[in-house]
């Protein structure tokens, strides 16, 4: 099974991928940026892929993206990153392996993670 992270302010966006991704069988966990500890909180338990926001309320999710690709433990996981501004080119030369602009469906979510 697949270890999904989820790193998403909207709480009923996070609930609809959490509920998605297990019904498509991954294993999927939500991660929690307020509470200070994001970093360590991927660290303990590091998913395959992470799925995040790019605005995520006080943080700057490309800073975050920088931040964990400066880091070895983090060069491999797979790293898609959604917003409702088209930032893709920034994603991707930020070191995103993907982007999707929000809304985006269920499907596109899913043939990204499958091909992605």
């Amino acid at each position: 099974m697949i270890k999904v992270a989820l790193l998403e302010d909207d709480l009923n966006l996070q609930h609809l991928l959490k509920t998605l991704l297990e019904l498509e069988n991954f294993q999927v966990s939500v991660i929690d940026h307020a509470t200070g500890n994001l970093f360590e909180e991927i660290r303990s338990d590091p998913p395959a892929i992470l799925i995040m926001d790019a605005h995520l309320g006080l943080l700057d999710g490309l800073k975050v993206l920088s931040t964990l690709r400066q880091d070895p433990q983090f060069t491999k996981m797979k790293i898609l990153i959604t917003s409702g501004e088209n930032l893709k080119s920034e994603c991707l030369n930020s070191g995103a392996n993907g982007f999707l602009l929000k809304p985006y469906t269920p499907s596109e979510l899913i043939t990204w993670l499958h091909a992605g």
